[in-house]
C-alpha cells in the first residue's frame, strides 16, 4: 500500500485531513511536480493555502506543473500585495488546463480577507 492509500484509510477512520499545494511538491514520485517557469514568485503567495485531501489525491495522480493565471499576476501587481500574500476581496480558485497544468486564479469576492 502506498502513502496516499494509507492516508486515505487513516482519514476514513479519524476524520477530515487537509493538505496544501506544497504537499503536491513534496510527493516522492518518479515525476516530481514543477512550477511553471516565471510563476515562482507568485506561487509562493499560495503555496501553503489549504487543499482538501480529496482534491490533493485527485491532483497528485496527473498534475505535472503548477502555475498562476495572467489574471492572478495582474491583480497581485495592481494591488501591490506584499510578498507571500494575496489581496483581500479575492478568493483562490483552481483551474486545470491542458498538459497536466494546475493554474491558480483569483476571483473577486468581497467576503474574503487577505490570503483568500
Amino acid at each position: 500500500m502506498d502513502f496516499v492509500q494509507n492516508t486515505k484509510l487513516a482519514v476514513e477512520k479519524e476524520g477530515e485531513l487537509n493538505c496544501s499545494l506544497k504537499s503536491l511538491f513534496d510527493l516522492k514520485s518518479n515525476e516530481p511536480i514543477s512550477v511553471v517557469k516565471g510563476d515562482e514568485e507568485y506561487i509562493n503567495r499560495v503555496i501553503n493555502n489549504p487543499l482538501s485531501f480529496n482534491n490533493f489525491t485527485r491532483l497528485s495522480e496527473f498534475i505535472k506543473f503548477v502555475g498562476v493565471t495572467d489574471n492572478f499576476k495582474e491583480i497581485v501587481d495592481y494591488f501591490e500585495t506584499p510578498n507571500n500574500h494575496t489581496p483581500a476581496g479575492f478568493k483562490i480558485n483552481y483551474i486545470i488546463e491542458e498538459r497536466n497544468v494546475l493554474k491558480v486564479d483569483l476571483v473577486r469576492d468581497i467576503s474574503y480577507d487577505q490570503d483568500g
